[in-house]
């Protein structure tokens, strides 16, 4: 790695990186005692059973308009058969998701960082995120909602990407191809999960309007992203099964319980993520960097709007949850909700000391040497609290993962030898927190269990206790 340079600020950033490095490392390690889920199981053999085609219709008709994930996840690797294939791709998404934010943070950095800077704040920015994510196991070990989530913030990131492309460039043939690779990003951010396609409606509209009144220059490829994102929304959200949803959850499309209840919950999340993770001591730690790339026209911005608009993106997210299901976000959607929490913090962040970045600069440098080191030392004695790394950690040196990836293979084998089409099969004794198991049911008739039974050639297979 090359040496961030400035003397003592470059030793700070360099120590910063291996932690940040070995945060990272165990999560990477737990994808060897991955095991898949039975819904992991479920779209693989629907697709086996009826073809792509028509399993991909009755996806899209019976179980929402997340038009993009159920390509992926009809042709998930267990459709081949390969539980290897299932722990690669967890893996690989892990990484995909990390790349894919240093070349966000790249983006929009360009000319002010170098890699090595680029990369300390990328893995910063996601070490906030591994400490305090509501659910690693939801976030990086399920499958399925690694491809509706995951893929569905990665999608964005990327259109933005390209879309924050096209006005650079003024040759023709770089404006096709960024403006192709934006629709195809944001039609599969939209067919990704609703909150990822509200998100990028918001900023679609957000951007013409400034083009339209601010810019005066709205263009054909404007106007061909523009309605493409529109089209591309209407269909994820006119779902049969969107519609059908609101007569499953007692609260759902009651307008008062989901503003009220919206607003409460987002309140304390907000409250519990600045104050309960290391993201404010993160922020110390990277003022310098973001004081190097904020002369970008970029951060020209008030800051005080931005603030205001990151609470619309990030309450119209809960409100889409509250609104459709009745209910607080799951876990996983709560992971959706704080990635974007923390991109939409260090936003602010950087048009905060855009427009104080003198009086900031000046304060930042009368700093003691000793504060920033303090800083990083706080960050490291906040590993020793309960948080999500240092679970990883225990369970990878306490046996718990390895335990459980043993069990899950036990099973498997007991149900591969098993001579009878029905199998009766006990419950997994321990599961890791680190990971997430929605196991089958007693219930044989139960969709879960009968993915189950179609991967294993059985007639049935469900739990009996004891």
């Amino acid at each position: 790695m090359e040496i961030i340079r400035n003397e003592s600020s470059g030793k700070n950033y360099f120590i910063l990186f291996c932690i940040l490095i070995l945060a990272v490392l165990p999560f990477l390690i737990l994808n060897y005692f991955n095991q898949p889920t039975p819904e992991d199981f479920f779209f693989g053999e629907e697709t086996r059973t009826f073809g792509f085609s028509k399993a991909y219709r009755s996806f899209y008709k019976f179980w929402g308009g997340r038009f993009f994930g159920y390509i992926l996840v009809a042709v998930n690797p267990l459709y081949f058969k390969s539980l290897a294939g299932y722990k690669l791709a967890t893996l690989l998404m892990i990484l995909i998701y990390i790349s894919t934010l240093y070349f966000f943070i790249s983006e929009f950095t360009k000319g002010n960082l170098t890699y090595s800077e680029k990369s300390v704040f990328t893995l910063s920015v996601f070490f906030v995120f591994l400490y305090s994510m509501p659910s690693a196991g939801q976030g990086f070990y399920w499958l399925v909602s690694v491809i509706y989530y995951n893929l569905g913030m990665v999608s964005l990131m990327l259109a933005i990407i390209f879309y924050s492309r096209i006005d650079k460039t003024v040759e023709p043939g770089k404006k096709i191809i960024y403006t192709a690779t934006c629709v195809f990003f944001s039609a599969a951010t939209a067919g990704s999960n609703e909150l990822a396609a509200i998100t990028l409606l918001l900023l679609a509209f957000l951007s013409a309007l400034r083009k339209i009144f601010f810019v005066k220059k709205f263009g054909l490829t404007d106007f061909i992203i523009l309605v493409a994102v529109i089209i591309s929304v209407y269909i994820a959200f006119t779902s049969p099964e969107n519609f059908k949803r609101a007569g499953y959850y007692e609260n759902s499309r009651n307008i008062f319980y989901s503003v009220n209840n919206s607003a409460i919950f987002l309140t304390k999340e907000i409250l519990k993520w600045i104050f309960f993770s290391p993201l404010l001591i993160i922020t110390f730690i990277l003022i310098p960097l973001c004081i190097k790339f904020c002369d970008k026209g970029i951060y020209k911005v008030n800051p005080y709007s931005i603030t205001a608009l990151s609470l619309v993106i990030l309450y119209l997210q809960t409100f889409m949850v509250y609104w459709s299901t009745g209910n607080a976000p799951y876990d996983r959607i709560l992971n959706f909700l704080f990635f974007t929490f923390i991109i939409l913090w260090f936003y602010s962040v950087a048009a905060i000391i855009f427009k104080f970045r003198e009086r900031i600069n000046v304060l930042y440098s009368k700093i003691p040497a000793f504060v920033p080191a303090t800083a990083v030392l706080l960050l490291l004695l906040t590993l020793t609290a309960e948080n999500n790394i240092k679970t990883a950690y225990l369970e990878i040196f306490n046996g718990s993962a390895m335990k459980y990836d043993d069990e899950m293979k036990s099973r498997y084998s007991y149900i591969t030898e098993s001579k009878t089409d029905t199998v009766i099969i006990g419950r997994i004794t321990e599961i890791p927190k680190s990971f997430f198991l929605l196991d089958i049911s007693n219930d044989p008739n139960v969709f879960y269990n009968q993915g189950y039974s179609r991967y294993f050639n059985k007639k049935a297979i469900y739990i009996k206790d004891n």
